[in-house]
């Protein structure tokens, strides 16, 4: 199974790793809207008047180097879709560069990478250094399913009109993960045409993998459909999904059909990209903000994420979204679509909180690989120095080791365990003050962690090698 390898960051967001609990709820956080959204707006003529999509956003924070994919409808020549790109120092302040693809429907140079008279729906961009054609875009196109290929990113080898798609009569709204080296590298979402039919058109997500950006090696299969707790004004209009550590994450956009129709995000998680979980409980994860429709938001009819993995900057991680004021069969809806960016702590997905009682959460068994354990944990309102016992504390995280049969290990009892007082995205334990090293002497065996917390959030936890 994918947690068994503690390199990779565990999270909470599931009960695959629990072995049991006591006394803890799992909270879905929602990543906060900074000011200054939307970051970029539809402003040259072959925009129009809308950013129709995010394809998606790459960046190498450290270099200060960041680009953006986006999709836009308008009238240039026989052209109406047109996938632009756009570049950035910071990831926040965005400018166009002037590229020569192009040049001859806007008579000069301008951003625009792709461009095609027919509809472009549900693009997203994939990167894989590993590949000499490291760049995807798997789009549709007029009907199908199509894949493009870059060296670069700009200049793209684009399936012409008349070529073979990769799935032919498809639905829209296409969506798709980079699970490289598997057997399927290229993972589709979408709606299949046929099934939507038959199920009286309620949109649900399929999944279909790709062996190579040709050659389909699994059929579609249906693995999310709304169901009785969604009640009848819910539908799934399309899924982004990315691998994030120990697992895949999806991105649900849900349809809420009742006047006025608006959309928000709920999370899902997969430990294969195939077997797909709602993570409970059901709350949204990105929506229109609270009061945005009165106010005149951008974002107050749907906050749609980008196809591609949010990026990690600092302890945060930045999600770039394309946000409108209405959406899908509003009767007031405006196209004024533009992009905005919501931030959200490391790993912070999910927490098991705990309240004024001590809650504990037991794992399943890992091989420890040796390394250096590190916990991402919040706890409310306590700092080291101000107490002097455990009891005085408003809140504290503390952490045993287990054996395989559940019995505490000498020296790393939960009494031996030096308590956190405080928030931190990488707290590394330590026991009686000796830091982890009666920890290294277990390195191959099977082990369990036992984490007891009061007044605070636990998120997840790793090892750094």
């Amino acid at each position: 199974m994918a947690y068994s390898d503690l390199r990779q960051r565990q999270l909470f967001i599931d009960d695959e790793i629990i072995e049991h609990q006591t006394l803890l709820e799992r909270v879905v956080h929602q990543p906060a809207r900074p000011p200054g959204n939307p970051v970029l707006t539809p402003q040259m003529p072959w925009e129009g008047d809308s950013i129709e999509f995010l394809a998606g956003v790459y960046g190498n924070p450290t270099q200060e180097q960041f680009r953006m994919w986006y999709v836009c409808n308008a009238s240039v020549d026989r052209y109406r879709h047109f996938v632009c790109i756009a570049e950035s120092n910071d990831g926040t302040h965005w400018s166009r560069p002037d590229l020569d693809c192009y040049r001859n429907l806007t008579d000069g140079p301008n951003n625009i990478v792709y461009a095609t008279s027919q509809k472009l729906d549900g693009p997203t961009i994939l990167h894989d250094p590993d590949d000499p054609n490291s760049w995807k875009l798997v789009f549709y196109r007029g009907g199908s399913v199509f894949v493009g290929e870059s060296k670069d990113g700009i200049q793209w080898q684009m399936p012409d009109e008349q070529d073979q798609p990769v799935l032919p009569n498809f639905g829209d709204r296409t969506t798709s993960l980079l699970d490289a080296p598997s057997q399927e590298p290229i993972v589709i979402f979408s709606r299949d045409r046929d099934d939507m039919q038959q199920l009286q058109k309620v949109r649900c997500i399929y999944r279909i993998g790709l062996s190579d950006p040709r050659t389909v090696r699994s059929q579609s299969q249906l693995i999310l459909r709304p169901d009785l707790e969604d009640g009848p004004y819910v539908e799934f209009y399309q899924m982004s999904a990315f691998r994030y550590e120990s697992v895949f994450l999806g991105l649900i956009e849900r349809y809420h059909t009742a006047e006025p129709p608006y959309a928000d995000v709920e999370l899902t998680v997969s430990r294969d990209s195939r077997q797909w979980r709602r993570v409970r409980p059901r709350m949204p994860f990105l929506g229109p903000p609270a009061g945005g429709r009165e106010l005149g938001a951008f974002d107050s009819g749907c906050s749609t994420p980008g196809n591609s993995p949010p990026l990690q900057i600092g302890d945060a991680l930045w999600f770039y979204y394309y946000g409108r004021p209405g959406f899908h069969g509003d009767r007031h809806m405006t196209h004024a679509g533009s992009i905005g960016i919501a931030k959200l702590r490391v790993d912070g997905f999910v927490s098991l909180r705990a309240g004024r009682r001590e809650g504990c959460v037991t794992t399943k068994p890992f091989t420890w690989t040796g390394g250096t354990l590190q916990i991402n944990a919040r706890i409310e309102g306590g700092n080291l120095w101000n107490y002097k016992t455990l009891q005085d504390a408003d809140g504290w995280l503390r952490v045993e080791v287990l054996d395989e049969a559940g019995h505490s290990i000498q020296g790393l009892s939960p009494d031996d365990c030096d308590p956190l007082y405080r928030d931190s995205i990488v707290y590394t334990p330590s026991w009686r003050g000796e830091g982890q090293n009666a920890l290294k002497q277990l390195e191959g065996q099977r082990i369990k962690f036992r984490f007891m917390i009061r007044a605070g959030d636990l998120y997840s936890f790793g090892v750094k090698a």
